[in-house]
């Protein structure tokens, strides 16, 4: 009987090491942040655990490419994953100016 090798997408475990080093960073240097009052440097913990991720995600990457089991993305996916990008883009940039002009808000008042 034929054993089936799961393949997966190129960028598969790079967006798992995101999503769980977002999560893991939020979630452990958050609390301790607040615990010795720097609350200031609650933003760096999503940041860390995003390098983390990126690094787990690379490697994860690596291992699999050698083993064969990642499959390189078809130029429909690149192209949908470039204008998801630029949606994602202009998104982030909307919310920046809408902070920024509530910001304003707050500061003139």
């Amino acid at each position: 009987m034929e054993e089936s090798i799961k393949k997966y997408k190129e960028g598969h475990f790079m967006g798992l090491g995101i999503a769980f080093g977002v999560a893991f960073g939020a979630a452990i240097f958050t609390p301790m942040f607040i615990m010795f009052d720097q609350t200031a440097m609650m933003g760096l913990g999503p940041a860390f655990g995003i390098s983390i991720g990126v690094a787990i995600g690379a490697a994860l990457e690596s291992k699999y490419k050698k083993e064969g089991k990642i499959i390189p993305l078809t130029e429909e996916e690149k192209a949908k994953q470039k204008q998801n990008g630029k949606k994602v883009a202009l998104i982030g940039l909307g919310l920046l100016v809408l902070f920024a002009l509530v910001a304003f808000f707050f500061i003139m008042r």
